[in-house]
């Protein structure tokens, strides 16, 4: 494919986020998930249904993503929420509850970059819903994207990041800007 390569994130930074992402799914949600062979890209267009991103801030700055199709997504809520009630439009609850979703991923995705010696803070999740929108990120950024294969569909998972300087102060881990 053109404009895609063979990441140079290493992969245990990448599975840092990616075995987060399939036990989470497997656990809370129910939902058996297989990851893809990473690919490298420069920005994100025709986004699915519904895009959570979550920043991280630390020795790496960056945006973490998840994509999902509108069924997908509601599918994912339903297991998640409601498992009596079909859930079958995007409405507050599955933005609430995807948010809350990708919090669980990429909250043990720090820890698992702590144990790899790298301090990651994150921001609250920012939840966009609708298609044609266009994520792009600065060039000191590598995007990377890792397929998340499931029965109902995929979720594409994206980590954007950059190595920031020297690592963080126990100071400023206690108390961020």
């Amino acid at each position: 494919m053109a404009g895609q390569s063979r990441p140079s994130i290493s992969n245990a930074h990448l599975n840092a986020f990616v075995q987060p992402a399939i036990h989470v799914l497997a656990t809370m949600v129910g939902i058996a998930a297989q990851a893809g062979p990473p690919r490298k890209h420069s920005a994100i267009t025709d986004a699915e249904a519904v895009t959570v991103m979550i920043g991280i801030k630390g020795d790496y700055t960056g945006t973490i993503l998840f994509r999902f199709s509108e069924r997908l997504a509601c599918r994912i809520v339903k297991n998640l929420i409601s498992p009596d009630r079909e859930i079958e439009e995007l409405n507050s609850d599955v933005q609430d509850a995807l948010g809350e979703l990708a919090n669980v991923i990429v909250g043990n995705a720090t820890g698992h970059l702590d144990a790899l010696g790298i301090q990651a803070l994150m921001t609250p999740p920012i939840i966009t819903m609708g298609t044609n929108v266009k994520f792009v990120f600065p060039e000191t950024d590598e995007l990377v994207v890792v397929p998340l294969a499931t029965q109902d569909g995929e979720i594409e998972m994206n980590v954007a990041f950059a190595m920031q300087g020297p690592p963080m102060a126990d100071d400023e881990r206690r108390h961020p800007r």
